[in-house]
């Protein structure tokens, strides 16, 4: 797009910026992304100017489609379907139609409308809220598990912004005002607000501001190593930028080359983490192992 990119941002710190958290405001907030497919929930800190993520949790398969899915199951069950029994064409159209008939339980009490063209169905919110209830109690469990990490209680949270589309879900702000009773933040664009903050963060970097932002890694950051092990070496909060040393060894002796393996996550496998690069050492002085 030929613009200059000044600096990384996450998105939940970019979304704190769009409700100018970083203009004189102290506290302590949250931020609540529930994208399509993946759920991140982080405790940020503004004091004296200072902006700080101070913790992180997520999900990366926790998401809207999820709640898509769900309800398509329920609405084929109302006409002993299941979807195993769908080509990909019907099942395509079923999910449209259960995204439909979610999006409308966001501002009605029922939801009547046509399955394939042919089949009619209906679903009240209050079924909605009972087949998306065990979703939001995972995203609520990530909350509570970050405000441990780091060390708040629920007095403690100013407000909870919410970030992604399938937070205009109305069973999510009540499970979180019933959980935290702090104000939620929604008067911005759910899937706006990210990208309002960047602009904004922008503006800081090229104008004078008196607000200094200090991001964390919200997912540790470490090598693959013999066995398909993972050696983390950058931990998940780590204020950044970071620079962190540490020293590993040839397998064995006159070893030419490596290949480094970089990966993001928690696992302790390397299947149960994100692979983000690689790259190989070569000629490496012929040596004893070790």
């Amino acid at each position: 797009a030929g613009l200059k990119v000044l600096r990384l941002i996450n998105e939940p710190t970019a979304a704190a910026m769009a409700y100018h958290l970083d203009e004189g405001t102290e506290g302590i907030y949250a931020v609540y992304d529930l994208g399509g497919g993946t759920f991140d929930i982080s405790i940020l800190r503004m004091e004296m100017g200072v902006f700080r993520v101070i913790a992180t949790c997520g999900d990366n398969y926790l998401g809207g489609d999820d709640f898509d899915h769900a309800v398509l199951d329920h609405l084929l069950k109302q006409h002993g379907t299941k979807a195993p029994s769908l080509d990909r064409r019907e099942y395509d159209e079923g999910l449209k139609a259960a995204r439909q008939a979610r999006e409308w339980l966001s501002t009605h009490d029922e939801w009547e409308g046509e399955f394939f063209g042919k089949a009619s169905c209906s679903l009240a919110r209050r079924e909605l809220e009972e087949l998306l209830r065990p979703y939001v109690d995972r995203t609520i469990a990530m909350l509570e598990s970050a405000m441990d990490e780091a060390g708040v209680k629920q007095e403690d949270i100013e407000a909870v912004i919410l970030v992604g589309g399938a937070t205009r879900t109305p069973l999510i702000r009540d499970m979180l005002k019933a959980r935290l009773t702090a104000e939620v933040l929604a008067t911005i664009n759910p899937d706006e607000v990210v990208v309002r903050g960047a602009a904004l963060q922008a503006a800081n970097l090229t104008q004078a501001s008196s607000s200094l932002l200090l991001d964390v890694v919200p997912l540790s950051l470490g090598i693959e190593l013999m066995n398909e092990m993972v050696e983390h070496i950058i931990p998940r909060n780590t204020p950044i930028p970071a620079q962190h040393t540490m020293v590993f060894t040839n397998s064995h002796d006159n070893q030419k080359g490596l290949r480094i393996h970089i990966l993001q996550g928690e696992g302790k496998k390397v299947q149960d983490c994100r692979s983000l690069a690689q790259f190989e050492v070569r000629d490496l002085p012929p040596l004893p192992a070790g």
